[in-house]
């Protein structure tokens, strides 16, 4: 079912985008990989840092010399390659059995069909292959040469956009998937969806993060009801300066008189 948000096209976006930038500059993407191969960077990528899974990927072209090499050499032998990345024996399992898949659809194992392909049919094909969600899904067709319209929902983002009102969860990636998509400008492309998401993923990074954002250095601080929130809190709990704490803590002098 289609979320109903309160714009149909978000104007918060554009001013998200555009605050960003000004902070980490242009992020737009430079040399793009074959869809197979992003497929298996996205899905050495899950809840593992990009340093460890793009070595992991790195070491798996060194050692296969195509990705079939890879299916013939099984799960035993490819998951010591990526042993660092998160759930490395499941990343196995899907890696090979998703490669399998492709090679069944058209006989070989490639992914160019998709080209032909409306953007969400394409995107819903995908989502049939092991271990692929809507975020694989969309970083196949919008980070490989494929170079779709169609947004990257990670964590970092689906934080953002929740704690922005963007969305209406923040576990569930496939929902803020479909919310986010449902409101961004259709004008944009896909080299404007590919920065959204990398400005997005370095905000979270580096500021708004999963369980202490820093609100008060936040530069989208003021179009943030989380942020205001929070801002009000630590008001409320600010603690006292020593001079009031003296004060109120200071017996009177009969009470002094008193004592003992």
């Amino acid at each position: 079912m289609k979320p109903t948000l309160q714009f149909e096209h978000h104007p918060l976006l554009p001013r998200v985008r555009s605050t960003l930038r000004g902070i980490f500059g242009d992020l737009r993407p430079g040399e793009r990989l074959s869809p197979v191969d992003q497929l298996v960077r996205s899905e050495l990528g899950g809840r593992t840092y990009d340093e460890v899974s793009w070595t992991a990927f790195y070491l798996l072209k060194a050692r296969f010399d195509d990705w079939d090499a890879l299916i013939e050499a099984g799960v035993a032998e490819v998951e010591p390659l990526i042993a660092d990345v998160t759930y490395a024996h499941a990343k196995a399992v899907w890696l090979v059995e998703a490669l399998k898949t492709i090679k069944v659809w058209r006989g070989v194992l490639s992914l160019d069909f998709l080209g032909d392909l409306p953007t969400e049919v394409a995107f819903r094909k995908l989502r049939n292959l092991m271990g692929v969600g809507s975020k694989v899904a969309a970083s196949v067709l919008n980070f490989s040469t494929f170079a779709r319209p169609i947004l990257v929902v990670d964590t970092h983002v689906a934080r953002i956009a929740y704690r922005l009102g963007l969305v209406a969860a923040v576990q569930d990636l496939d929902r803020a998937h479909a919310e986010l998509m449902a409101v961004v400008d259709p004008a944009w492309d896909a080299d404007d969806l590919y920065e959204l998401h990398r400005l997005m993923k370095r905000h979270g990074q580096e500021t708004c993060h999963a369980l202490a954002p820093s609100c008060k250095t936040c530069a989208l601080a003021d179009v943030c009801p989380q942020a205001a929130s929070s801002m009000r809190r630590t008001a409320v709990s600010k603690p006292r300066s020593e001079a009031e704490v003296l004060s109120f803590s200071r017996p009177s002098v009969k009470a002094s008189s008193t004592a003992g």
